[in-house]
């Protein structure tokens, strides 16, 4: 027991350092201008330490996308069209993939996109809330960007829902069923 404890304690210990050496070294990175994960759209590697650059085949679908943003189209709309025009989001993980609302909506938010600040050019890298100016181009400058937030945040719905009411039973956790031994909620 005594042994099993101490390999314990040792494995956590290590999980412990690994997370706070990864987390260190994203930081790191971050605080270098350069992107952690993978390569937003409209953008494309060009090595492990050094910043992406604008894909030529999706940097016009993401000028659009933002374009559309500006005009105030919905993001339904503006997955539709980008699905219309032949672009396809992509990752590692699941390959190409049709847009859609959500996607669209993410991509809105994602300030690697934005000018980090005013005629500077370059994006903007964010790691743990906080800004870092990026090495790569801006796709939207400052005052687009700007705009686009405005737009996106006047198009998000509130929730309609209304205050949760509480219910209250009477023998709630007094009574339980002989098969899975879960208690009734009656």
């Amino acid at each position: 027991m005594l042994q099993l404890t101490i390999l314990a304690a040792f494995a956590a210990y290590f999980s412990d350092m690994l997370a706070k050496h990864t987390s260190k070294g994203k930081g790191e990175r971050a605080a270098q201008g350069l992107y952690n994960g993978d390569i937003p759209f409209g953008y494309r590697s060009t090595g492990p330490k050094s910043p992406p650059e604008f894909d030529p085949d999706e940097y016009p679908g993401l000028r659009m996308l933002g374009e559309l943003r500006m005009k105030g189209v919905e993001a339904e709309k503006i997955a539709d069209t980008l699905n219309e025009a032949s672009y396809r989001t992509g990752s590692k993980r699941f390959g190409e993939r049709l847009f859609t609302g959500d996607t669209v909506t993410a991509m809105l938010r994602n300030e690697f996109y934005a000018e980090y600040e005013p005629g500077s050019g370059y994006g903007t890298v964010k790691y743990k809330d906080q800004r870092f100016r990026g090495l790569h181009l801006s796709a939207f400058t400052y005052d687009e960007w700007q705009k686009i937030r405005a737009i996106t945040k006047s198009m998000s719905r509130a929730s309609t829902r209304t205050e949760h009411v509480k219910r209250v039973y009477e023998f709630a956790g007094y009574i339980a069923c002989i098969h899975c031994g879960f208690t009734s909620t009656l």
